[in-house]
Parts: structure tokens; C-alpha cells; sequence
């Protein structure tokens, strides 16, 4: 399967600040977690969602799963992604 582009999110302006700085300038185990994201990705793929979007972060606060089958989030992605460039070539 090829791609056109890759976007990475994170609900996290920290993360993101970091993934956009010299990792040198951070403590020494943050550094080594931004030098290795920054060698698989560049920070222009790098995009902040906020938590109330990010499935991951309703995984975590502990939905249950039959509240999560209902959840349109799981199945068609934050809101942002409806009918944005995001979403193109990509079929039901």
C-alpha cells in the first residue's frame, strides 16, 4: 500500500513543542524519545488533536466497550477529518 502523506496526532502542545525542538536541549530520556521520533518522522507530520477528539484518550479514561461500539468517534474519526483532505481516497 503506498501513501501520499503520513499526519501523526497528539493531544499534547508539550509533545508536540518537543518533537519542533533540538532534543539536546531537553533531559536526557525526553531527549532520547524525541531523537527517536524525529529520525522516523519530520515535525511537519507531527499535528495536535485535542483529548475530547483523541480516541486513544477515551480508550484511556476507560469507556467501556459496548459504549465504544456506539461511539461515532471509533468509526468515522474527530470531526476535523469529515470531509477534509484527510479523508480523500479513502473508501467505506
Amino acid at each position: 500500500m503506498d501513501f501520499d502523506s503520513i499526519h501523526l496526532w497528539s493531544n499534547s502542545t508539550i509533545v508536540i513543542s518537543w518533537i519542533h525542538c533540538v532534543p539536546k536541549e531537553l533531559k536526557t530520556f525526553i531527549c532520547n524519545q524525541v531523537s527517536k521520533i524525529q529520525e522516523l518522522s519530520s515535525c511537519d507530520q507531527w499535528h495536535h488533536v485535542a483529548s475530547d477528539e483523541n480516541l486513544e484518550s477515551i480508550l484511556y479514561r476507560g469507556q467501556f466497550p459496548e459504549e465504544q461500539c456506539k461511539n461515532h468517534l471509533w468509526w468515522y474519526g474527530p470531526e476535523f477529518f469529515q470531509g477534509s483532505r484527510y479523508m480523500e481516497g479513502i473508501s467505506e
